[in-house]
């Protein structure tokens, strides 16, 4: 499934990485804003306030399911994602 569960000691979450042929660019996770896990999980607890709105977004109810749309910037790319409910859709990708 895209819209993550919650399990023992962590709130709903997704792993994200992204790679420019061998190298790892950026790796993280993201988040479902308002999860009321988010509080109590320790990793979204150490990051500041622009930390976690770079990495937590609303899912929201469209036409063709559950959506959500993350912004990821690593080192020389910046990557739009948009998360739907079945498959994963990169929307643009840019070198900067």
């Amino acid at each position: 499934t895209i819209k993550p569960a919650a399990y023992s000691g962590r709130t709903p979450h997704i792993h994200a990485k992204i790679k420019l042929d061998k190298a790892e660019l950026l790796t993280t996770q993201l988040y479902v804003q308002d999860d009321p896990g988010n509080p109590r999980d320790a990793i979204w607890r150490r990051m500041n306030e622009a930390e976690r709105a770079s990495v937590t977004q609303p899912y929201l109810a469209t036409a063709d399911g559950l959506r959500a749309t993350y912004t990821l910037c690593g080192t020389g790319l910046k990557v739009k994602l948009k998360l739907l409910e079945s498959h994963y859709r990169i929307a643009w990708c840019v070198a900067t």
